[in-house]
């Protein structure tokens, strides 16, 4: 058995607690940070899968520029930007 007084011991299981703490707030943001990194790849991915879908839109040229833009669900501009960018 230990000779610890009882301030001793409080004192132990207050530090043991914010360790405790400290580790869960990090975890947190380590689940904060894969979730959010997930999300952004998915939208990276999902951005250039429509502008994959737009070039080639663009090569048949049977579209409108406004028809590729309501067909895939983005903006004139952007549809503006990949025909300027493609060198279409």
């Amino acid at each position: 058995k230990y000779n610890w007084t009882q301030l001793e011991i409080d004192a132990y299981d207050y530090a043991s607690m914010r360790e405790q703490d400290a580790r869960g707030v990090t975890s947190k943001a380590v689940r904060i940070a894969e979730r959010n990194a997930l999300i952004i790849g998915e939208e990276i991915g999902e951005s250039k899968s429509k502008e994959k879908g737009i070039v080639k839109s663009l090569k048949r040229g049977k579209l409108t520029l406004v028809e590729i833009a309501e067909d895939f669900e983005v903006s004139l501009e952007f549809v503006l930007e990949i025909k300027e960018k493609n060198n279409f």
